[in-house]
């Protein structure tokens, strides 16, 4: 159990400054969400990447931080459950 717990220790410490890496990565990665999706249904989906981008924007860095704060005994119950 001693690794179950490292590895929950590692994620909290991970995602505690994530906020500001995940809005980056998420603000870099909407075209290409645009772009495959586009492919996927085979025409533009205009409307579906102004919703993803809006809700990007709608979202901070803090927000994302917020969001998986405190949320390590779940991720180690996620890793117990496939182990």
């Amino acid at each position: 159990m001693s690794s179950l717990s490292s590895a929950q220790a590692k994620w909290e410490r991970k995602t505690a400054g994530a906020g500001a890496k995940w809005k980056s990565a998420a603000s870099a990665a909407k075209g290409a969400y645009c772009d495959g999706f586009s492919k996927f249904a085979e025409h533009q989906v205009v409307d579906a990447c102004n919703e993803y981008g809006a809700g990007i924007d709608a979202t901070s860095p803090q927000d994302y931080a917020d969001g998986v704060s405190g949320k390590g005994s779940k991720y180690a119950a996620g890793i117990r459950s496939v182990a």
